[in-house]
């Protein structure tokens, strides 16, 4: 995994570390999504949730239904989540 902004990733660290035996396992799942799930997911988000919108929630509802049915009228969006988990031993 690639530093950001400068910073040093994980097992950057962890190499210089007592724990400096580092193995990194990895898995993809495919979640299939539909419509309401979809939007269901976006009222989730701190910066999306019915609070924060507040009066305009509905039409945020109706423009992200409009939009996501353009992309896939079929009604249902693939999401790829991808999990890494970084095991760090000492030697």
């Amino acid at each position: 995994m690639a530093a950001v902004f400068g910073a040093e990733s994980h097992q950057e660290v962890l190499a210089r570390s007592p724990f400096s035996r580092i193995e990194v396992a990895r898995w993809d799942l495919t979640v299939n999504r539909d419509l309401d799930s979809v939007i269901g997911l976006q009222f989730s988000s701190s910066y999306s949730t019915p609070a924060q919108l507040g009066d305009r929630k509905d039409a945020f509802e109706h423009d992200l239904r409009q939009a996501l049915t353009a992309f896939n009228p079929g009604g249902t969006f693939d999401e790829l989540v991808r999990t890494e988990a970084i095991f760090a031993t000492r030697p």
